[in-house]
């Protein structure tokens, strides 16, 4: 017995010898395929991403079928959605009804949602012009089931007799048979036939028929009117109206224009009124008067604009810039030289707007023009200008330019009072060719002095002027 446990020990020692040495290899094996994983991939760049699969890409063409402009091929990822041609071609006799999925026209392929997961052919569907189509009638159990119609393109549905189904109200024909939200409803004052079509029967239980009114004030077309929806309902919302000399804002719940319809959200819980919003366009005429120099005041002239109620102003030079708001006048600046100025007007409760037509290019007031001749000997004589201190017909500020200031070098143009060289405000243009003259600094009466000097061709020349100030 003994001769056997130790041997049976000895065989469990070789049998542990045996695991662990088989143990071993398998992790030599393990690191070793790691470590050539790793020379494989930086063999690739050392980058494993580069080893990622790349986005699929597809091309979409377009089948005219006969129409022009085809569409030019889209490149478009997958899962991504294609972009609606800009123009839709044209064939004539026939009127474009859509792109398709299928040669066959089956399926129209929706622009907003449908996403491309391969190469794929779009289809374009085409209506004869002269088609008539078949119009038929699911009463949904109601009776008499009225008789189908012949439409012509772009035609509208007769409304047929309403039916009768004990028990139940009808609450429209509908373009499918779920009768999602309402906003599937036929509308047979606005709504047109474009391919054969079924229209069914809604019916309700008498509790849950609200009655909804449209008052259009004015508008059209209108919409069939009144109609019977079901409680929790969404409405679909009218089709586009027109007025003449107005605009259409919105469909309100009071008849003060209070608080706005959400036809994607609000729903009927009782009988509703609905009212259309009105907003006048502004007509007329606005002008401005005033001259066209800078220190003199514009102003806007509005006896001929239409309507009441408060106004604004935006005054623009070159019909682009902004230069004034919130005023009937503008003063004018040296800066707007040779600018012309409009101004427009917009009156609260009124669409749109109004703009003058253009002044004259703004000039300054009273300039005059210095020649200088090749010598300074024979340079004219210049009379200055006359500057008013208060009253006259004058302004109290005048300016002095350099005529054609670009013949003299650059920077040379410089101006001089009593030996000190004038700078700052008073001086502006390119060049500095214009000086400003003010009774805000030549406050006293009599004849003062400012000397011009300018540099041609490296030769400095320079000029005495006068002027006067009076009362």
């Amino acid at each position: 017995m003994m001769i056997n446990i130790i041997n049976k020990q000895q065989n469990s020692g070789k049998e542990l010898k045996y695991n662990l040495s088989s143990l071993y290899y398998l992790l030599f094996i393990i690191f070793s395929l790691a470590f050539t994983s790793c020379n494989f991939f930086g063999s690739l760049g050392g980058d494993p991403e580069s080893l990622r699969p790349k986005l699929m890409t597809y091309t979409v063409t377009f089948n005219a079928n006969g129409g022009t402009p085809v569409p030019e091929p889209q490149t478009v990822n997958h899962g991504g959605t294609v972009n609606r041609p800009e123009t839709d071609p044209s064939l004539t006799g026939f009127f474009f009804g859509g792109w398709y999925r299928e040669a066959g026209l089956t399926n129209p392929w929706v622009f907003v949602t449908d996403t491309v997961t391969g190469d794929t052919i779009l289809h374009a569907r085409w209506i004869d012009e002269n088609a008539t189509f078949t119009v038929t009638f699911n009463a949904g159990g109601g009776t008499p089931v009225p008789e189908p119609q012949a439409v012509n393109l772009f035609g509208k549905v007769s409304p047929p007799a309403t039916p009768s189904n004990p028990g139940l109200v009808l609450a429209g024909w509908f373009t499918e048979a779920n009768f999602i939200n309402h906003i599937n409803r036929w509308d047979f004052a606005t709504d047109t036939v474009t391919d054969d079509l079924v229209l069914y029967a809604r019916w309700i239980a008498p509790n849950l028929a609200h009655i909804v009114t449209f008052h259009a004030n004015d508008g059209s077309p209108v919409s069939d009117n009144p109609v019977t929806v079901s409680f929790g309902d969404r409405l679909k919302e009218p089709a586009a109206m027109t007025r003449t000399d107005y605009v259409f804002d919105a469909w309100y719940r009071e008849s003060a224009f209070t608080t706005k319809w959400i036809f994607t959200t609000d729903t009927i819980t009782a009988n509703t009124t609905l009212h259309a919003k009105w907003i006048p366009i502004l007509y007329g005429n606005v002008s401005i008067t005033g001259n066209a120099v800078a220190g003199q005041t514009l102003t806007a002239d509005i006896t001929a604009l239409d309507g009441t109620g408060d106004v604004s102003f935006q005054w623009k030079k070159d019909t682009t810039v902004e230069i004034g708001t919130d005023s009937d006048t503008y003063i004018l600046t040296a800066a707007d030289t040779g600018s012309a100025v409009t101004v427009t007007v917009r009156r609260s409760g009124y669409y749109g707007s109004v703009t003058s037509g253009s002044t004259e290019p703004v000039k300054l007031p009273g300039a005059f023009t210095v020649t200088f001749a090749e010598l300074q000997d024979l340079a004219p004589d210049i009379t200055g200008p006359t500057i008013h201190l208060a009253g006259g017909e004058e302004r109290t500020v005048k300016y002095i330019t350099v005529t054609d200031p670009g013949q003299y070098d650059s920077g040379s143009i410089k101006w001089f009072f009593n030996g000190n060289e004038i700078t700052g405000s008073d001086v502006s243009g390119s060049r500095g060719e214009t000086l400003r003259l003010s009774s805000a600094v030549y406050k006293n009466i009599g004849t003062y002095f400012v000397t011009v000097w300018v540099r041609k061709d490296g030769r400095l020349y320079s000029k005495a002027i006068s002027f006067e100030v009076e009362l």
